[in-house]
């Protein structure tokens, strides 16, 4: 192996001894003119995760880096050592449950870096697939613009994880409030984001699944909101709130899609989600979206008063 490798394929994986073959196996056959390292970070899975990696570890030790923790370390801490113990100019994300479909991949993404020093961060489209068929596959994203800003990553993460490359810089970490919050892929393209701008490729190359024991499957949506929300304001802090009317506004638009999501559900959180996002800053520029719960909300029941006056009036004969 070279003394430092152009890539590291930054994986980690937990309980994916079915799927982990078929990502690993999208890497392995990455068609490409440089050196890669596969640094995997094997979280002491309950199944025979471990054997499966050991195993391509002996059939391919030149490439292949397993970290084996005596104890499970969780998400965000196995990413940690992960991105840690990478030594190449550029990481290549992939999680033990997705994989890659263009075996160019890393070639077109990594080329692009090379020739654009401004990009700090390169990612394309992926294919959703729900295992279970509960939703129909689908390409995302759609309609994006070609290079993005830190202010956009800000604002939301517009990167799938199976498909981001970027430079290896002295932001490349893991929050340490990412464990309060239970994930580490958004914050770590902000804080990467300082390095530069964001290339998008609008080539499909990589499939995202979803499945029940993915991370996000077993949270209900009102916990993955507030551990969103709470994400938001560590990322203000870190910043000096320099992007708060960006975050102030992506607070407020997550309460809001929760509130209109309760009514779609007839979930019973409907009146309280209602009230949250109404009471949320910022109370000028969302005057649209608090009428549309306001009328949501009220309409329902003005319309019934309605109803019950014009049965009285026909009653009394009036």
């Amino acid at each position: 192996m070279a003394e430092r490798p152009k890539v590291s394929v930054a994986m980690i994986t937990y309980n994916h001894e079915r799927l982990f073959g078929q990502a690993i196996e999208s890497v392995l056959s990455q068609e490409r003119n440089f050196d890669l390292e596969i640094v995997i970070g094997e979280d002491c899975s309950t199944d025979r995760t471990r054997e499966v990696v050991l195993q391509y570890h002996r059939e391919h030790p030149e490439i292949i880096r397993p970290l084996l923790p005596d104890k499970n370390l969780g998400h965000e801490r196995n990413m940690a050592n992960v991105l840690a113990a990478c030594r190449g100019e550029y990481i290549a994300l992939l999680e033990g449950d997705d994989y890659w479909t263009d075996t160019r991949k890393l070639q077109k993404q990594i080329g692009y870096l090379d020739t654009h020093p401004d990009c700090a961060i390169c990612f394309h489209q992926v294919l959703y697939k729900w295992e279970d068929g509960s939703q129909p596959s689908r390409v995302a994203p759609l309609n994006q613009k070609p290079v993005s800003t830190l202010r956009d990553i800000v604002a939301g993460n517009i990167i799938p994880t199976c498909s981001a490359v970027f430079r290896k810089t002295k932001y490349t970490e893991v929050p340490e409030w990412s464990r309060q919050v239970g994930f580490s892929d958004w914050p770590i393209h902000v804080m990467n984001a300082r390095a530069g701008n964001i290339a998008f490729l609008p080539e499909c190359m990589a499939v995202y699944r979803q499945h029940s024991g993915g991370v996000w499957s077993t949270q209900t949506w009102r916990s993955v909101n507030e551990r969103w929300i709470k994400a938001y304001q560590f990322v203000n802090a870190d910043f000096d709130y320099k992007f708060d009317r960006i975050i102030t506004r992506a607070i407020f638009m997550r309460r809001y899609g929760y509130a209109i999501g309760c009514f779609e559900r007839y979930d019973s959180e409907t009146r309280s989600a209602v009230t949250e996002a109404l009471l949320s800053p910022p109370l000028l520029g969302s005057w649209w979206e608090k009428t549309l719960l306001l009328t949501k909300l009220y309409l329902p029941w003005a319309i019934r008063m309605m109803g019950r006056a014009r049965r009285v009036l026909q009653g009394s004969g009036a």
